[in-house]
Formats: structure tokens, sequence, C-alpha cells
């Protein structure tokens, strides 16, 4: 790591109404480091990056690059001067190919002026090739995994040689084996000079892959340290502002032993196969798996999102017969599906209206909405799940990613479920409200609700599950008690043909 510094930002402050997101914020990024920035969801940490990266333009402070003072008033100015940023949310044309997407606006042309598909295919087969995704060039983006769409973004801001890189919780849904290849193409990066700007709520990573740490607590900088002055609690106290006591769940609550979901052989042709499990009231099954695995196909199949090709599904002892997404939450089944953004939220709809938004045969007469009793549900779920608002009519895509999932929770819950099915339910989601959430999870479960919950996280899997089911290309290749379970354990049933009965 250099002592240059390649871009400082000085005394930046930006408000939104109702919320200053960012008060007097100074810190410096040196060439060739890993820089992390964390905070809990609404810290300010998205809205420090999109200044950054030409998104935001910040209501007072300044900006230098390169010891220039600059600025950035839009992303076209910040890749000129060498910013990218591998947002979150993914923002990739769908119906375009994986080459068109990574060489968007930079596609190698012809002396005529038209597109060269030869060289664009086989510079987006170098890189590809060099980030070891299993995907082709000429692949649709609409195909793809998370994932992979996520390696995508990736290698698009690559192709760009920036000096300066953003990555914002790149992780988190990356397989273990795609991990490794961002974290080899970052150290990549810095033998380079590149400075990386590393966003991520996930305190092992920092302590890997950081070389200094800026914590922000309500758009105010708490302190930027060395990673080898710090502790992970240390991190963890200054983000939340208090000392975190983390929730581990204690084993199965007392209620009588009530089967609520029985899946019999279960089989959807090139996504799961013979896939048989019973959930019970008042538990939770964790389940465990690589990305791509198959988990979230047979989550969509018990919602009835999708069909099964053969087999049963039962829900407290009746057959789910051509079933539908309606139909499940009218029996008693809810979903926080993976991708909030696409299947959780409606964006430009309000807080309020997202949360009740099932429920509007129950908030409205003569297809007029009593918007009194609309905002009181909301409310309950609001100061429940500590979602940070505005207001109520506040859109739902102003807000942090994590309060955009507590949003999704909240939702579901509303609905009064008796199954919840959870996938990956702390994504994006900082420290202590994940801490939440596992309270909420375990009160739900004393109240009689069964939690089927599919995790990439094998903390969490292990901190919060009853029993646990390792699901290998769309099987099951084990079924552990939490006393035999480890996270050792998980992985070789993940990664390996060995398998139990």
């Amino acid at each position: 790591m250099s002592d240059n510094i390649c871009l400082k930002v000085k005394n930046i402050t930006k408000s939104f109404p109702g919320v200053k997101a960012l008060d007097n914020i100074t810190v410096d990024f040196k060439e060739g480091e890993v820089h992390a920035i964390i905070g809990e969801n609404g810290a300010g940490k998205s809205t420090f990056m999109k200044i950054i990266s030409g998104i935001h333009k910040p209501d007072k402070g300044n900006i230098y690059y390169m010891n220039d003072k600059v600025e950035i008033s839009n992303p076209i100015i910040a890749k000129k001067l060498g910013i990218s940023m591998v947002h979150q949310e993914l923002n990739l044309c769908k119906n375009k190919s994986v080459m068109e997407n990574i060489f968007m606006g930079r596609e190698p042309t012809k002396k005529i002026g038209i597109i060269d598909w030869e060289h664009l295919t086989h510079k987006s087969k170098k890189i590809i090739d060099q980030l070891k995704i299993d995907i082709e060039p000429k692949d649709r983006v609409s195909n793809l995994s998370i994932g992979q769409k996520q390696m995508v973004e990736i290698a698009r801001a690559i192709v760009y040689e920036s000096k300066i890189v953003i990555f914002d919780e790149p992780t988190t849904s990356l397989t273990s084996r795609e991990r490794e290849t961002l974290f080899s193409t970052i150290f990549r990066l810095k033998r380079r000079g590149v400075s990386v700007i590393y966003i991520s709520h996930k305190m092992e990573e920092i302590m890997e892959i950081a070389d200094r740490v800026t914590v922000l607590r309500n758009g105010k900088l708490i302190f930027t340290k060395s990673k080898n002055n710090i502790s992970i609690d240390d991190m963890v106290n200054a983000m939340i502002g208090k000392t975190v006591n983390y929730f581990t769940r204690s084993g199965l609550n007392h209620i009588k032993r009530e089967k609520i979901l029985e899946v019999k052989d279960i089989t959807r042709k090139n996504s799961f196969k013979s896939i048989s499990f019973e959930i019970f009231k008042g538990e939770i099954v964790g389940m465990a798996g690589l990305v791509g695995a198959g988990r979230t196909e047979i989550a969509r199949c018990i919602f009835g999102l999708d069909d099964i090709d053969s087999g049963k599904i039962l829900f407290k002892g009746k057959e789910c017969i051509n079933s539908s997404p309606q139909k499940a939450i009218a029996m008693g089944i809810g979903l926080i599906p993976e991708d909030r953004k696409t299947e959780g939220i409606i964006s430009e709809m309000t807080v309020s209206k997202n949360i009740t938004l099932p429920l509007l045969d129950e908030i409205s007469r003569l297809s007029i909405i009593n918007k009194t009793y609309e905002n009181k549900i909301a409310n309950k779920y609001i100061e429940n799940l500590d979602i940070k608002i505005v207001d109520l009519d506040q859109k739902a895509k102003f807000l942090s990613g994590g309060n955009q999932q507590k949003i999704v929770i909240g939702k579901c819950l509303a609905t009064k479920p008796e199954l919840l099915i959870l996938d990956e339910p702390t994504k994006g989601i900082d420290v202590g409200a994940k801490n939440e959430i596992y309270k909420l999870m375990n009160k739900l479960t004393k109240e009689g609700v069964a939690i089927l919950m599919i995790s990439s996280d094998l903390k969490e899997v292990l901190r919060m599950s009853d029993r646990i089911l390792v699901i290998k290309e769309g099987q099951i290749n084990a079924r552990l008690s939490c006393a035999e379970a480890n996270q050792e354990t998980i992985i070789r049933y993940c990664t390996s043909n060995y398998k139990t009965s």
C-alpha cells in the first residue's frame, strides 16, 4: 500500500428531506489499499459512495482527486476520472448478452463504426476466464444466477481500468468459489496501485481483506483506523454505539409437535429431484447449500410460484394442488424472497403501501382504502422492526437496502403466516439489525410459527436452526441435528459426494 492519496473528501455534508445523511465527513483513500466503509443500515455508506461516484451531489464540502479539486456531477465524469462502482443492487440490461453488458459504451468497433462482434467476444472471453466465471460471452443475462450477474457487474467495473473501484456488498450473492475469485481479483487490483473501497456487513471479510476501516454512524464519522489496530468487537461497537450481545437460539420451543408442512418426493426438472422433509410447529429448519444448489427453487414451489413435476406438498395435512402465491398466503404460508429489489418491494410505492399490499381486501371497502387503518398496520411493523424512515409516505426506493429488507419482512408478517419461508433473510443487513431479526424469528416460533430458513451464512444457519438440511445439486445430501452440525461438516456435505442416509 502506498502513502500517496488518490482521493480525499473533505467536510462532505448531504441532506435529504427530513434526514441528514452525511454530516461533515472527511476521509482520504490511498493508492493500492483496500479501504472498508462500514456502518449500520442508514448510516450513510451508500450516500457517501454515490457522491464519490457522481450519482449524488454534496450540499457542502469538496472532493480532491489526485490532489486536484474536482466536481463529480454525474457518473460519466466519475468514470472519466477513473472511478467505477459495483452496486449492491444489480444494474444490468437483462435482455442483452454478458459481453454487451461488460463492454456497454466501450464496445470495440470496425472502421465504419459498427460493433466488431468477433473482437467483442474475444475480449469478453478473456476477462470471463480471468475471473473464472462459469458463463459464456453470448449468454443472456436474464438466464444467469444472481451470483453470476454479480460477477458480470464486477467484470464491467474492471474493464474500465479504473484507479478507484467501489464494491458495495459484493459477496452477498456469491458462492465461496466466486468469493475467492473476487478477493484474488481485488488483490491483483491492489498490486496495480488501484484503490479499492469496500462496503460490507461481514466483519470477517473486513478483517481478511481491508487495510484501513472507516466507521460511519448516523451520518457521522466515528473513526478511520488501520485494521491491525482494531478488532471485530471494536468495529461492531463503533457501528452500533453500544456492546452487542449476539442472539443464539437455544433449542426447540416447547410447543406441541404438530406437523405444519410435509414435502413428499417432489421433483422439478432441471432444478431439484426427490426432495422430502417435514417442518413442525414452532421449529426452524435451516437449508444450507451453495448458490445454485436448488434451495430457492424448492422454496418457490412450496409457495406456489413454480409448479412441481411430481411429488406432493401438504400444508397442515392438506395437499396443495394447483397452488399459487395467492392461495399460499390465504392458507398461511409467507415467503420473504432472496431478491428484494425485483420480488420484494415496489420501489415507487410508499413504505405504508408496500407493507399493506397483501392486505388490500382487509384495509379497503368498496375499493376505497381506509388510510387510517393502513397507516396503523404499517406503523406496527415499522416500530417492531425498527425501520428507519422519514414518514409513511416516503417511497421505498429512497431507503437503505437493509431497511428495504425490513419492509419485505414486515409485509410478509402482516399476513400472519403459520409457515414462514425466509430466503437469505439477513442479506445486506448490518449486525445490529441481524440480531433483531434473530430475536423476532425466535419470538415467532414461540407463538407457533414454523420457519424454513435458506441461508448462505453458515454461522446464521448454525445459530438459528433446530435441524439442518444440506442441498447439493438439487438433492438433500444431509439431514443434520444441531448437535452434529458445524461449519466444516456443512461445507463437506455442500461440496462432496459424502452423503447421509
